[in-house]
């Protein structure tokens, strides 16, 4: 399960877009968050052209993860006849507050659906399940992780976090990978990110070619990434590619 991104940075590095990511199976669109810089981007791609469906997995409520959420919400439901699918789980404690966004800012509830993550296991060969796991970011709202079970193994997207508790955890308990998909800051005394130092004691020297590095905040974060033996997530530049799953 390799994520395309449209996006990889932090929430003031506008350089490089906010952080998003997406991937398509079949005619279906699957986009984890949509910040302020997404709607522009996935309109300048062509992404949804030929999509019959689009999912969106969101990891908190900070604008650089749904800051233009609100605008493709509307886009589908006023120019292409859908309704955008938030895939979310029951016991999500930013449910309420994700809704009372987008009720503010005029999307109302009939303009798009909900679905619950229990309702689509098995569902789809791209990955069988997904789930959030809580983490701590900051002290004003609620954040997820994503975990994607495929047939490769465990897909952990971080969203955005300022531990890697639970990464910890499945890194302990010899949980086979795919990929890691996690956000990086180089402030080591940053209260609301992951510090790179912290990344690199945790993960192993034979799984950073595994792990992918996303919500950097400049080219020195950049580049610091890879000299300590991580990848780098690459933005899309052109045109997406519909990939058919037979």
């Amino acid at each position: 399960m390799e994520l395309k991104f449209l996006g990889r940075g932090s929430a003031f590095n506008y350089k490089e877009g906010n952080t998003s990511s997406y991937f398509i199976e079949n005619n279906e669109l699957f986009l984890i968050d949509c910040g302020s810089t997404i709607f522009r981007r996935i309109m300048n791609m062509n992404l949804l052209e030929n999509i019959e469906k689009i999912n969106i997995f969101i990891t908190h409520t900070h604008t650089d993860h749904i800051g233009s959420l609100g605008t493709l919400i509307e886009y589908a439901y006023f120019n292409m006849n859908k309704k955008v699918n938030l895939i979310l789980e029951e016991n999500l404690k930013n449910i309420n507050s994700i809704k009372e966004i987008l009720n503010y800012c005029g999307v109302t509830r009939e303009m798009y659906n909900v679905t619950y993550t229990k309702y689509i296991i098995g569902m789809y060969e791209t990955f069988n399940k997904v789930s959030y796991i809580e983490t701590r970011h900051t002290d004003t709202l609620n954040a997820y992780s994503l975990i994607f079970l495929t047939n490769n193994g465990v897909v952990f997207y971080s969203g955005d976090t300022n531990n890697a508790t639970y990464l910890e955890y499945l890194l302990m308990t010899g949980t086979n990978f795919e990929r890691i998909y996690i956000e990086t800051t180089l402030n080591e005394s940053s209260p609301v990110h992951l510090p790179l130092s912290k990344l690199s004691s945790l993960v192993p020297e034979e799984l950073k070619s595994k792990v992918f590095c996303m919500h950097l905040e400049s080219q020195e974060c950049i580049e610091k990434v890879i000299e300590n033996g991580f990848n780098v997530v690459e933005i899309e530049k052109s045109s997406r590619r519909l990939i058919k799953i037979k």
